[in-house]
Order: C-alpha cells, then sequence, then structure tokens
C-alpha cells in the first residue's frame, strides 16, 4: 500500500465516524444512496431519519424507493467479487464495451428502420446466440489480455 501511516489512520477515522449510524443515515436519505450498515438498512431506520416533504411526489417517490430497496436487499442473497491485481482496469473495460455495444446495437438498429426494415428484420441480427458468443469471446479475451498485463 503506498500511504503513510498518518493517511491510513486517517482513513481509519473517517470510516469511524461516517458509519456512525447518524452520519450514515443522514448521508443516506440526502444522498438517495442505501445505508451501509445493517442497522441503518432497516426500513423503519430509513423512515425514521427522512426528513424531506412526503406531501410532494418527489419526496414520497424517494422515501418508497429507499424501503423498497431495503427490504429487496434484506431479502436479496447480496455477494461482491474480492479485488484482484488489474480489477479495476478490467471493470472499467466491462463497463464501457457493454455501454458501448449497446450504443453501437442500438443506432444500427435505428438505422435499419429509418431504411424501411422492420423492428424485427432490424434487430434479427443482434439476438442471435452466434452474435452473443462472438461478443462474449472477445469480451472474455480482452479481459485475458488485461489481465496477463497486471
Amino acid at each position: 500500500m503506498k500511504t503513510s501511516e498518518a493517511q491510513q489512520e486517517g482513513a481509519v477515522e473517517f470510516l469511524k465516524w461516517f458509519t456512525e449510524n447518524d452520519h450514515i443515515m443522514n448521508f443516506a436519505v440526502d444522498s438517495s444512496y442505501l445505508p451501509s450498515t445493517i442497522l441503518g438498512n432497516q426500513p423503519e431506520a430509513i423512515k425514521a431519519a427522512y426528513k424531506k416533504d412526503l406531501n410532494t411526489y418527489k419526496g414520497k417517490f424517494l422515501l418508497d424507493s429507499l424501503v423498497v430497496s431495503a427490504e429487496s436487499f434484506a431479502k436479496a442473497h447480496a455477494y461482491s467479487t474480492l479485488p484482484f491485481n488489474g480489477s479495476k482496469e478490467i471493470r472499467a473495460y466491462a463497463e464501457t464495451e457493454f455501454e458501448n455495444v449497446c450504443k453501437n446495437d442500438r443506432s444500427a438498429v435505428v438505422e435499419a428502420i429509418k431504411t424501411g426494415k422492420t423492428r424485427a428484420e432490424a434487430v434479427a441480427p443482434y439476438i442471435t446466440d452466434e452474435y452473443f458468443d462472438a461478443w462474449f469471446t472477445e469480451v472474455c479475451n480482452q479481459i485475458k489480455i488485461l489481465s496477463a498485463t497486471k
């Protein structure tokens, strides 16, 4: 790790402060992020901490969204991937690749429709197993290359 002992100690103190229930709940309801603690991620805790106007559509919708998300999260089996050497670059590549393929394929479909093809005809090349397999193989190959350089 390329940090000083003082930086590490500062980071630890910040995390201790930030994950105190009051701080995490204020941050959660102000930012619309779910709380990062088990205690804070309870619907009752979210409702108690929520201070926005419930008479507006936005205020009610935001509270409902946080509560539904917390309830869903409580019922789900969460997981996270462990960091590994090069994981940041690989995640960035995957995110960009997913976004680009969606954007490019959509543009091609829109263009095909403009030229008179039906929607079914326009999307046909992009919804085959062969198309997916070729794309997936390319993504895997790029990830292998990124992994090998780290």
